[in-house]
């Protein structure tokens, strides 16, 4: 199970709190997702990371940074008969502070069914190329204490795949002020397809569980 973004747009990475997250595992070089919370704390998946953090480097902007600690979540646990890992996530801490934008979560208003997210990734779009920052949105099926899922039912909408793990569902909605509210609510964990081909389902880790 693994998790591009498909059918999305590209943006542009200087301006956006979004990062490279690199692992670098038996011989092998790993592209995921990771969003920074502050200028030295990035919120990925917890399957995205090492616990050396020598083995990995942020791509911030163009710019590298080490990783000075990796924090797990205590309870990351591999559901054997499903494949899901609960509560799928880590922080990773910087050993230097980047200038790029910073995003919060959202624990303002819980997303529901049939609400539009935003979903970001620097992996493989529909034509098999990696690296650049895209973003679509996918429209949220169900909401559960564990994860939030969207299913990918038209080339009309996005999907996450390859390399996408550990990016972020932004939610946004505007309050009873008229202020639009926007945050994290999901990070990518895992999909059903390995070709992220119609039907597939991408599991986000609800971050708005206790």
């Amino acid at each position: 199970v693994s998790a591009r973004i498909i059918n999305g747009r590209e943006t542009p990475a200087t301006r956006s709190p979004f990062v490279k997250v690199l692992m670098r595992s038996g011989g092998s070089l790993f592209l995921c997702g990771g969003s920074l919370l502050t200028s030295k704390a990035v919120l990925t998946a917890s399957h995205c990371v090492s616990r050396n953090p020598a083995q990995m480097p942020i791509v911030a902007a163009g710019r590298r940074f080490s990783v000075r600690r990796v924090r797990v979540h205590p309870r990351a646990v591999r559901n054997r008969s499903t494949g899901l890992i609960t509560n799928d996530v880590a922080v990773l801490t910087l050993a230097k502070p980047t200038a790029k934008p910073t995003i919060g979560l959202l624990l303002s208003r819980a997303p529901v069914t049939q609400d539009t997210v935003e979903i970001f990734g620097f992996g493989l779009d529909q034509f098999g190329r990696s690296g650049t920052l895209r973003y679509g949105t996918a429209v949220v099926e169900e909401v559960s204490a564990g994860f939030l899922t969207t299913v990918y039912q038209s080339a009309s909408q996005s999907d996450t795949c390859s390399g996408d793990s550990g990016g972020p569902a932004v939610y946004s909605y505007t309050d009873g002020a008229g202020e639009v509210r926007s945050g994290i609510v999901g990070t990518t964990s895992a999909g059903t397809t390995v070709d992220c081909t119609v039907g597939d389902v991408t599991y986000y880790v609800n971050l708005q569980s206790p």
